[in-house]
């Protein structure tokens, strides 16, 4: 087979070459994100395999790739690879639905907290104050105390739950929403779900953590999702 990597963040593939050329594999790895779809396709046209990151898979762009019969989505968003066109053309896709889960809950945690406690506002004041020779923290308040509050998070799926574990001893009052999960799986994270009308009206900070979709309806009734 040959595999072809369309666009990556990482600094280097030079494992992934050593180790699929040892499994007989041709490899090639581009730096395709934001090229125009002819380029991508001339680039590609010979691979039975992609690993995409960021480049648009369209139908059209499946289309120019006769040999293609797997698509792997290096993350786990995939609103830029055409999934049902991949369906009609026999092509397997898939995806990484657990990459860098901690990792984008820890980042959340930690914005929620620089912004509660005003850390950017508190360094810039600092710089002013030293330049200044004078301290005046005056423009820092209110700041309040983050204990007792109630964090909403909107979206509870891999990423907002590990946002609701570790948040759960920081003493934080959490509301949790999510049309599409199952009774069971809310019962586990043990934290109330409500509609996100009342996120909105009772939360002191929101957290928001769901993939792009359509409106639904059932989003403005008071009533549980099933």
């Amino acid at each position: 087979m040959k595999i072809a990597v369309t666009d990556y963040i990482e600094e280097n593939l030079d494992w992934e070459a050593q180790e699929l050329a040892r499994a007989g594999h041709t490899f090639a790895a581009f730096q395709l994100k934001f090229r125009p779809e002819e380029e991508v396709a001339a680039a590609v046209a010979d691979a039975d395999a992609l690993v995409v990151n960021m480049v648009k898979v369209t139908d059209s762009l499946l289309a120019r790739l006769p040999r293609c019969r797997l698509i792997v989505r290096h993350g786990i968003g995939y609103d830029n690879v055409d999934v049902a066109a991949c369906t009609r053309r026999g092509i397997l896709f898939v995806y990484q639905p657990d990459y860098c889960i901690d990792d984008v809950a820890e980042h959340a945690i930690a914005l929620l907290f620089a912004c509660a406690r005003k850390i950017v506002a508190s360094r810039r004041t600092l710089e002013a104050s030293s330049r200044a020779g004078q301290w005046d923290f005056s423009g820092l308040f209110p700041l309040y105390r983050m204990k007792g509050k109630t964090l909403g998070v909107i979206g509870a799926g891999r990423i907002g739950a590990t946002v609701i574990l570790y948040l759960k001893g920081f003493r934080f009052r959490i509301l949790a929403c999510d049309p599409y999960l199952s009774e069971r799986r809310k019962q586990d994270l043990g934290v109330p779900f409500v509609n996100h009308e009342t996120i909105f009206r009772e939360s002191d900070f929101i957290t928001l953590h769901t993939p792009s979709m359509p409106k639904r309806a059932t989003w403005s009734t008071p009533e549980p999702w099933h």
